[in-house]
């Protein structure tokens, strides 16, 4: 057969400039200058912040350092949500998730039930979904999520609430820290910032990290300044959309005044000045979509803020995520007690969520007794700031531990701690929900961390974002079902 040498030339050449043009593509590289964050970076090149992180093997709790190297996904549709290996709808559900089934062999996080022996525990949560489900006017399923890194971790938390929002509705993200306290802080959903002098002040913090006060925010934070024109934001993401904007803040002895600003316009001011510490908020109302919120110092004495808020009015649900990088549950009492129950009675919550565990496991000195004795009064000090709240606690995921260049697997002391975490929250009267059995007990962590493509991070203590995605997807359908089990209740009985 005869051909021609042109032809064959013109076809060789076409080829290589296709496998170069892919390459290219596949292999676009961001340097990472100062100040630059995940959000900003995946906005420029097109591609959401999860596609960037699952490219990059990151952890939500990464630090993003100046000079590194970033690789940029090609194709501008890795940029969804991405592919998880489960669907954690339940049957009938509105909610249908996007992901798939898992393929045979592959790692999959495995549906855990809900454990509440007293049956009542998560009445209240029960009652107001019911409410958002109905369509009540401004009815809201309000969420408080306290916890670790794992917590912190974006992908998890919004892997729970795009689950349950695409059932019941999305009222926002709810509560943020002030700032950005630590660089990687990455909420879903909005961008977040400050410019000038800010101080920041963290629960269990030492030297300047913190005033020793006990006068924190929810999330663990607060910010302070006394600098005309040092400004707080939080600017929706592009899709995205608001209309309630919140600041928590800190009357006090010598306070000083802010203005609130709208999309550029002075909507508001609050004074913080006050004979005694105390906990103040302020809500501003607008028409639902894209908005820059911001709060200015004046510059007449200090203002310290405790927290800010993006919501919707509903009905739908919202999720506050209130974390922080190195949590224990102990340091749950390390807030002052008024402080902290004023501040978490204004956010209203229906549901408080825990999830500790992690950080308690690697403590050398982790005495059984005392974990347990802790736990309980931190439950108890949750209990009593919002009493009408329902309560879960959430259990810690696997991790491993690195010992004379190999790795340990699961550590002894890890189901033992559970073990101490279900009795205390059958004690308190909450709920409990075992992530360590959902990602498959001992080993799992080793497991996840050597999958293709891996589901636990290098340090196998966290998980990739595509892992996180997973326990979250689990969780929201663990709470799915336990719902819709509660909802078939009376009809079952009813047909008796």
């Amino acid at each position: 057969m005869n051909r021609d040498p042109l032809a064959l030339v013109r076809l060789g050449l076409g080829l290589l400039l296709l496998s170069w043009a892919a390459s290219v593509v596949a292999d676009t590289v961001h340097e990472v200058r100062r100040g630059e964050t995940l959000w900003g970076i995946a906005r420029a090149y097109g591609v959401s912040v999860d596609a960037l992180r699952e490219a990059n093997g990151l952890a939500d709790a990464d630090r993003l350092p100046a000079g590194r190297q970033l690789r940029i996904p090609g194709d501008p549709s890795a940029g969804t949500s991405g592919p998880s290996r489960r669907s954690v709808a339940p049957a009938g559900s509105s909610s249908a998730d996007p992901a798939g089934d898992a393929a045979d062999g592959e790692i999959a996080a495995a549906e855990v039930a809900l454990e509440d022996p007293g049956g009542h525990a998560l009445d209240r949560w029960f009652e107001r979904l019911a409410r958002v489900e109905r369509g009540t006017p401004g009815a809201v399923a309000g969420v408080a999520h306290f916890g670790d890194s794992h917590t912190a971790t974006t992908s998890f938390t919004a892997a729970i609430r795009r689950v349950l929002a695409g059932r019941f509705g999305d009222a926002g993200p709810g509560f943020l820290q002030p700032g950005r306290p630590w660089p990687s802080y990455d909420p879903a959903d909005v961008e977040v910032g400050a410019a000038g002098s800010w101080t920041y002040d963290r629960v269990h913090g030492r030297g300047d990290r913190s005033l020793g006060d006990g006068r924190f925010g929810l999330g663990g934070w607060s910010a302070r300044s006394a600098e005309p024109e040092a400004t707080l934001w939080v600017e929706t993401e592009p899709g995205k959309a608001a209309s309630v904007f919140e600041v928590q803040y800190l009357v006090q002895p010598g306070g000083g005044a802010a203005e609130l600003r709208l999309d550029g316009s002075v909507v508001g001011r609050i004074e913080t000045a006050g004979e005694a510490p105390s906990v103040e908020r302020r809500r501003v109302r607008t028409e639902e979509g894209a908005h820059r919120f911001e709060l200015r110092v004046v510059g007449d004495g200090e203002v310290r803020v405790l927290g800010l808020g993006a919501e919707r009015s509903g009905p739908g649900v919202r999720w506050d995520v209130l974390a922080t990088n190195g949590a224990r549950a102990e340091w749950l009492l390390e807030w002052d007690p008024a402080v902290f129950a004023d501040a978490l009675a204004g956010r209203e919550p229906d549901l408080v969520i825990l999830l500790y565990g992690t950080n308690e496991v690697e403590d050398d000195d982790l005495e059984p007794d005392r974990y347990a004795a802790r736990l309980s009064a931190a439950l108890a000090r949750v209990r009593a700031a919002a009493p009408e709240a329902s309560c879960l606690l959430v259990g810690p995921p696997d991790l491993s531990r690195r010992e004379r260049r190999r790795w340990q697997g699961t550590p002894a002391r890890l189901p033992e701690l559970i073990g101490a975490q279900r009795a205390a929250a059958a004690e308190a009267g909450c709920a409990f929900f075992d992530l360590f059995a959902a990602m498959g007990g001992r080993g799992a962590m080793d497991r996840w961390a050597t999958a293709d493509p891996p589901l636990g991070a290098r340090d196998r203590v966290h998980c990739t974002a595509r892992g996180y995605r997973q326990l979250g997807e689990v969780l929201a359908g663990a709470l799915l079902r336990a719902y819709d089990a509660r909802r078939a209740a009376p009809a079952a009985a009813a047909a008796e």
